[in-house]
């Protein structure tokens, strides 16, 4: 495995495969990472509707970070689902204590419709993992439970980025803006601003495919890029998965 980066991936598990560890190491594999996976939980569909999220113990999820680190020191991180400020800590200080270089910190606020967020947690990212990040990677459509900003033009786009900085991101991305038949995405690196589109395309539901935006950014940086051209080679990849359709 000499030479592969290896991305950890902090995320829930989701049957569904809309998002969750397998989708992610799916990526992470595609883009030539090796993946370390920490389960924090499951997603589960509900029958009347929705989706919930079943965090696993404290222990259990430490245990899971102390095992991956031990079997391969990776180059970068990603971090998904979360639940509580307890495993908001735990997984901030065990980041910080390894020194992982470059950390994707994208918080996942709905899934199938349902809130999975809560106030408690949402607080506990920005204060310990959004500093600690080297990018915040949040959805166009989650902007406003997470900035407060509801305008999904260019501007709004950008004063959201700008929000999330404000609340502590170093850096900010924001995904899957639509502009005159094009996707946008915007991001502010430190107060620099560039702006990435790329042909937006009608495709059936492709299972995976959420995730593997903040995934793939960890993959690139992972394997030494900028986060400017990370970013871009992220945006490019969710492209072609779209393109290419279920596989």
């Amino acid at each position: 495995m000499s030479g592969i980066p290896t991305v950890l991936t902090i995320h829930a598990a989701d049957p569904g495969g809309g998002e969750g560890i397998l989708s992610d190491a799916a990526t992470l594999l595609d883009l030539g990472c090796r993946a370390a996976t920490v389960t924090t939980g499951f997603l589960l569909s509900l029958r009347r509707g929705g989706s919930v999220f079943e965090p696993l113990p404290l222990p259990l999820v430490v245990e899971q970070l102390e095992e991956a680190i031990a079997a391969a020191s990776p180059a970068s991180a990603r971090v998904g689902v979360l639940k509580g400020a307890a495993h908001v800590e735990a997984v901030a200080a065990f980041l910080r204590d390894r020194g992982v270089r470059d950390v994707v910190v994208a918080p996942v606020p709905r899934a199938g419709g349902a809130r999975i967020l809560d106030g408690e947690t949402l607080d506990a990212m920005r204060r310990e993992l959004f500093p600690l990040a080297r990018v915040v990677v949040v959805r166009a459509s989650d902007l406003a439970t997470l900035s407060g900003e509801r305008s999904a033009d260019l501007p709004g786009l950008e004063r959201g980025a700008r929000e999330l900085r404000a609340r502590g991101a170093r850096a900010a991305l924001v995904s899957g803006g639509v502009r005159d038949e094009r996707i946008v995405d915007l991001l502010d690196d430190g107060g620099s601003v560039a702006v990435l589109d790329a042909p937006r395309i009608s495709a059936p539901r492709v299972p995976g495919v959420a995730g593997a935006h903040p995934a793939a950014v960890a993959a690139f940086l992972a394997r030494g890029e900028t986060l400017l051209r990370a970013a871009d080679a992220a945006q490019r990849h969710v492209a072609l998965r779209l393109d290419r359709g279920p596989r």
